[in-house]
């Protein structure tokens, strides 16, 4: 009997310590190539699953900064894990954080590796010429 509970013991605390490790691990993960979105910009995520599921298909799914659902695609890596996606952030997007969800499951178990990302509604990019006037980060005008 107590060989018994001993035995329980050790498995349970070696499942839940694997399970943990799983969840922890690098089951899955994902980059993006910006470090904020604009409205309008197209986005590249790139990322990996173990090797051993490279061929099982990986849920994306992208929400605005209201919680509601702009994108969900399925994608499939390749033979050696990675996989890609590319979308546009809708033209209408508002600022605030957007979240970036990404799903593979392993029997049964969904993995997640979710992400947040701030959305601006002004041109990060822009350049100003000489003499360019700008108040509260607007075009004012042009010194002649």
């Amino acid at each position: 009997m107590k060989l018994e509970i001993i035995f329980a013991a050790i498995s349970l605390v070696f499942f839940f310590g694997i399970s943990e490790s799983f969840a922890q691990g690098s089951i899955i993960s994902f980059d993006i190539d910006e470090k904020s979105f604009a409205p309008g910009k197209i986005v590249e995520l790139t990322g990996n699953v173990e090797q051993s599921l490279a061929g099982q298909p990986v849920a994306i799914e992208v929400k605005d900064s209201a919680g509601n659902v702009i994108l969900i695609r399925s994608v499939t890596p390749d033979d050696n894990g990675n996989f890609v996606l590319k979308f546009k952030i809708p033209s209408n997007a508002k600022a605030g954080n957007f979240e970036i969800i990404t799903n593979v499951e392993v029997a049964g178990e969904a993995f997640t590796e979710t992400k947040t990302v701030g959305v601006s509604t002004t041109e990060d990019d822009t350049v100003c010429g000489k003499g360019t006037v700008m108040t509260d980060g607007k075009y004012v005008a042009a010194e002649t």
